[in-house]
């Protein structure tokens, strides 16, 4: 981004200062109940993705917080040993880490507090200690050939079903609410960039107008760029191999890829009302890889801003800055193809 587009949006940010916080104080109670029902509902999923395969089904009191590591050998060492299970306290985990996933057994044998050979059945197996006492019993469904599969258990209890139930109604509520208002907010910072103010009257017009394409393009984003991450930690923290860390890395680029295409949609939803979301996505795809290095430049200040908004409970700069950062964006590249048909 360059340095007078830069300095237009501080420009534009100190002039409308009032305006921008006014928008951040409508927006404040669905944004802090969706980042609140997040932080609860996040170890949810990422429980479930650990016990997807493995799962403790009891576990000595005396040990608090385990970590769980499965080692299943290549199709060379399958005839040298079978598929191991070793049992840590989470702080001697921490410590062999690396010999977990170099394959050191020997430094394995030496921490762990107990191991045991993986039978071929789906019967609970009962892991115990040197001295005989049980650690925990464990159901283990499969164990994929060459990969290492690592779960932490924690004697605290997460949320109830109940708890669950309720905190995942106020989730989708609350992103209904804030998802639905950003093409709004978005055209009303539009109109504040392009030096046309407009009253609060037309803001509520605005989230009214855009709520149901707003709605569509935020629900779709959040399950692809949600299933990147789940991919991501899946088959990074949960199997380790050569082919998963390669299929991270691909998730990763993914990831990228659909920030930068997520990055113009909103300013380019209001602007292009009668054409297909669809259609808005492609142009959006093209603006960015038309304008990479820019892009880059400016989603970097953009996660900066909203970075620094967590320390203000998103008061100030929040999001109607952030938008207000994208539509100057915005301004100058549309000034670029402008100067282009002209010339």
């Amino acid at each position: 981004m360059i340095r007078s587009t830069r300095v237009k949006f501080q420009f534009l940010t100190f002039n409308n200062m009032r305006n921008f916080i006014l928008i951040n104080l409508i927006l404040l109670a669905p944004t802090l109940l969706l980042l609140y029902t997040l932080v609860r509902m996040v170890p949810v999923g990422i429980h479930y993705i650990d016990t997807m395969n493995i799962s403790v089904l009891d576990a000595n009191p005396e040990y608090r917080r385990l970590a769980v590591v499965v080692i299943s050998p290549g199709r060379l060492d399958r005839g040298k040993r079978g598929d191991l299970v070793y049992i840590f306290e989470r702080d001697a985990f921490n410590k062999v880490r690396k010999s977990v996933f170099l394959g050191d057994h020997a430094v394995l044998e030496i921490e762990a507090l107990g191991l045991s050979t993986i039978p071929f059945s789906n019967e609970p197996l009962k892991v115990k200690d040197k001295n005989g006492e049980e650690v925990a019993t464990l159901r283990i469904d499969s164990v994929k050939e060459g990969a290492v599969e690592v779960i932490f258990h924690n004697d605290r209890t997460g949320l109830s079903r109940q708890s669950i139930v309720i905190h995942a109604v106020l989730m989708v509520l609350s992103f209904i609410a804030l998802a639905g208002a950003l093409g709004g907010i978005n055209d009303y910072t539009q109109r504040i960039v392009f030096h046309e103010p407009k009253n609060l009257r037309y803001l509520f017009r605005a989230i009214k107008r855009h709520f149901l394409r707003s709605l569509s393009v935020s629900l779709f984003f959040s399950i692809v760029i949600g299933a990147i991450a789940a991919n991501v930690y899946f088959y990074i923290f949960i199997i380790s191999s050569d082919i998963s860390v390669f299929i991270a890395a691909i998730n990763l680029w993914m990831f990228l890829f659909f920030l930068l295409v997520l990055f113009w949609v909103y300013p380019l939803l209001v602007l292009s009302r009668e054409e297909s979301i669809w259609k808005v996505m492609k142009k959006s795809l093209f603006v960015s890889f038309d304008n990479f290095m820019y892009t880059m430049e400016a989603l970097g200040w953009l996660i900066l801003l909203l970075l620094g908004s967590f320390f203000t409970f998103f008061l100030f700069p929040g999001l109607s800055v952030g938008f207000g950062l994208i539509n100057t964006a915005l301004k100058e590249v549309s000034s670029r193809y402008s100067k282009l048909d002209v010339a």
